[in-house]
């Protein structure tokens, strides 16, 4: 999400929670009646599933696009399951993904579930709407397709945490101060008790902040709106732990929370090669900077654009490595994205004179 940014440093309020919650996807899981799960199914299933999919798409949701293109392939090629294995060659044929553009709207085929269905809102305010705009999608499919479906366990899933509505909310949460303050762990313990789940989205040697996204466990039991009410009102009372802390960590120790923003902006001007998982780092301590007004010399536009570019070595070599011979080496392509970042960030300045 682009944010506005804020005119002036003006010190942090445990009643402003914005950025904390970054971004919320609403998912559906859905199977078809009478065959097997991707991940069981022969290579021919699931070419006839996606060719039923894709046509029941066709009617149900004439706007949604499904592209292919040599660079999707790479990125997706690049995607790996839960327990950090790449995904076989063959797992990756007769699968696809189609979006609407305008509505951030996707729709995964023969990925973990026949299909899944997803949309992605800014705010958790706009979970309701999110919902809202999925369910009417998901109507209109299952009008083409006959679900998998069991009057006694509700919608049948490759995974047992998702029988019952299928129904996923997940929420990436940007914990910069519960992370500087090491009390994240704890943060994770207390969700888990509550039947969450929690992946931290930017694992590697370099760790400066979690980025932590939380999900709920359980689908089956509940309804739709029992289960969107339940994940809002926990995830807003995270942003509200988050923001409190970030309060006492600025009044008690700031150069901690300053210390974070320049390291950050000192690495990205200068490291020789950048990964993936340690761009995504620094360039989120760059966004919380801009979020404030602590940082300088970049719009919140072309940050997103440089986030978009970093997180995938198939969207670099493409922009930025485009006219050059690409070499399947790791430590090439870290060298690259780090060069792009020193253009990018030549001009970041941190703004804290106002605040010493």
């Amino acid at each position: 999400m682009i944010r506005p940014r804020k005119r002036g440093f003006t010190g942090f309020s445990p009643h402003d929670t914005e950025g904390i919650a970054k971004i919320t996807r609403i998912r559906l899981n859905r199977n078809l009646q009478g065959e097997k799960f991707p991940g069981w199914a022969t290579a021919a299933e699931r070419q006839r599933v996606q060719s039923r999919i894709e046509k029941a798409v066709s009617v149900a949701i004439p706007n949604m696009i499904f592209p292919h293109d040599a660079v999707l392939d790479q990125f997706y090629s690049e995607l790996r399951t839960a327990d950090g294995k790449k995904r076989d060659e063959s797992d990756g044929r007769y699968r696809a993904v189609g979006f609407i553009p305008s509505q951030n709207i996707y729709l995964h085929i023969n990925d973990v579930e026949h299909i899944r269905l997803e949309i992605y809102v800014d705010e958790l305010e706009d979970l309701e709407k999110g919902w809202e705009t999925l369910n009417q999608l998901d109507s209109a499919l299952e009008r083409e397709l006959e679900y998998a479906w069991s009057p006694q366990y509700g919608y049948l899933t490759a995974s047992v945490t998702e029988v019952g509505t299928g129904l996923q909310v997940s929420t990436i949460f940007q914990l910069v101060a519960l992370s500087l303050l090491n009390e994240d762990d704890r943060v994770v313990t207390g969700m888990h008790r509550l039947n969450f789940t929690s992946e931290n989205m930017l694992v590697g040697d370099f760790n400066f902040v979690k980025q932590l996204q939380f999900t709920n466990r359980l689908t089956l039991g509940m309804d739709e709106e029992e289960i969107i009410s339940r994940c809002k009102r926990i995830y807003k009372k995270l942003t509200e732990v988050e923001a409190d802390a970030l309060c006492k960590l600025f009044d008690n120790s700031p150069g901690i929370l300053l210390d974070y923003i320049c390291r950050a902006i000192a690495i990205l001007k200068s490291a020789w090669l950048i990964s993936t998982v340690e761009s995504m780092q620094l360039l989120n301590a760059v966004q919380f900077g801009l979020d404030h007004n602590l940082v300088s010399g970049i719009s919140p536009k072309r940050l997103h654009e440089v986030f978009m570019i970093c997180q995938s070595n198939a969207f670099l070599q493409h922009y930025v490595m485009a006219e050059e011979p690409v070499e399947n080496d790791p430590d090439v392509i870290d060298e690259e994205r780090a060069r792009f970042l020193h253009y990018e960030t030549e001009k970041l300045t941190c703004c804290f004179s106002n605040i010493r």
